[in-house]
């Protein structure tokens, strides 16, 4: 009975000592990952280029590998460009006739909730304008004053693709207001954090790479000597075909819902060379 009792309690320190010796060796991994992301993370505090590298070592040996990085993304603003255009003879009417629907736009802005930091004018101009009309009386072209046009351009950048088209609806219906442009892109904050996120997983990328070749080659990876960014391809702002003019809202009914507007998504991609330190095993 004793026999058997100390037997047991040797399988139980067994196993034991099996989950302990497997534990150590996931937290060896884990700090092995650890120490290789620290790493990572302080060469892309001084993330260079081939002109600004870290002084070399003769002695010193290493190893480049590149690495990749991919992210599907959905452009998080909607770009609307806004122009009022009014024409006459008489400079001031034309003038003041522009001033009255701007005034009526900027009190959509505010209804909408669109905030200052948003709206930004682009262009504003008073041009004469010619035309030149045939006169079959004397068979020949003569160049004809049709007033002062003003033109009012207006862009405005939301973050809400809903609010953009309830708002290209109710500018349309304040007067001659012309919408020249649509376009999906991305915000500096969006592209940034894109940005610094693909730079860290192509360089884990390639040191997951670096590992298997170290391996291979019966070495190690002493430090990380430099990280530089090969390139980062960040898709163009996608442009949506808008057409359709007062009439048409009229018609339709201006009580009626929008569309929607679907901006799809977009591949970025960024590659990156990081450079080793290496010592022989």
């Amino acid at each position: 009975m004793l026999n058997t009792r100390n037997l047991i309690f040797k399988k139980i320190g067994f196993a034991f000592i099996l989950i302990i010796l497997d534990f150590l060796t996931e937290i060896s991994s884990l700090q092995t990952q650890t120490e290789m992301k620290t790493k990572i993370t302080n060469a892309l505090k001084t993330l260079s280029t081939s002109s600004n590298k870290r002084s070399s070592n003769d002695n010193e040996h290493t190893l480049t590998i590149s690495g990749s990085a991919i992210q599907e993304i959905e452009p998080n603003l909607i770009i609307i460009g806004i122009t009022i255009e009014t024409l006459d003879k008489d400079l001031k009417k034309s003038f003041t006739d522009n001033s009255i629907i701007s005034n009526k736009i900027s009190e959509i802005f505010k209804q909408i909730g669109i905030q200052k930091e948003n709206i930004t004018t682009t262009n504003y101009d008073i041009t004469p304008i010619y035309e030149n009309e045939y006169f079959s009386a004397n068979n020949s072209y003569v160049s004809v004053f049709k007033g002062y046009r003003v033109k009012n351009d207006i862009e405005v950048s939301l973050g809400n693709k809903k609010l953009g088209s309830d708002l290209i609806d109710k500018v349309i219906l304040a007067g001659p207001v012309l919408i020249n442009y649509v376009t999906f892109g991305f915000s500096e904050g969006l592209i940034k954090h894109i940005k610094d996120s693909l730079i860290e997983k192509a360089s884990l990328d390639a040191c997951q790479r670096a590992n298997s070749i170290t391996g291979i080659l019966k070495i190690s990876i002493k430090d990380i000597k430099s990280i530089n960014l090969l390139n980062f391809f960040f898709p163009q702002q996608r442009s949506l075909n808008y057409q359709y003019g007062k009439a048409y809202i009229s018609e339709i009914g201006s009580n009626l819902a929008p569309p929607k507007f679907y901006s799809g998504t977009q591949w970025v991609t960024t590659t990156v060379d990081v450079t080793f330190v290496i010592i022989k095993k």
